[in-house]
């Protein structure tokens, strides 16, 4: 199931805002479809927020890091998406895929 995902992201290394709308089914597709759409993101820090549909208050969602990297059963991934649940992916061509540990 779908939902609408109104994204507000900080880019840490330049202190921009980024607002952004997808229709997804998670926080992780939506970011991708951000990082598609402006590829110099994808070596960026970036803090995650969403827009609550009817009060419009922010909820802080997790942290993109295009710097970091994990080495898992032997392979190493990169560009870590952290969020705020806990649950952390790795970007890959095809989306963010969840990091096993």
């Amino acid at each position: 199931m779908s939902f609408r995902y109104e994204l507000l992201l900080i880019n840490k290394n330049c202190n921009k805002v980024i607002e952004a709308g997808y229709e997804a089914e998670s926080v992780a597709q939506a970011l991708f479809h951000v990082l598609q759409k402006d590829r110099k993101l994808c070596g960026c820090m970036l803090m995650i927020y969403c827009r609550r549909p009817k009060s419009k208050d922010l909820k802080y969602m997790g942290i993109y890091d295009g710097g970091s990297g994990r080495s898992m059963n032997g392979e190493i991934c990169l560009n870590i998406l952290s969020l705020a649940n806990g649950e952390e992916y790795h970007l890959t061509d095809d989306g963010f895929r969840r990091c096993l540990i």
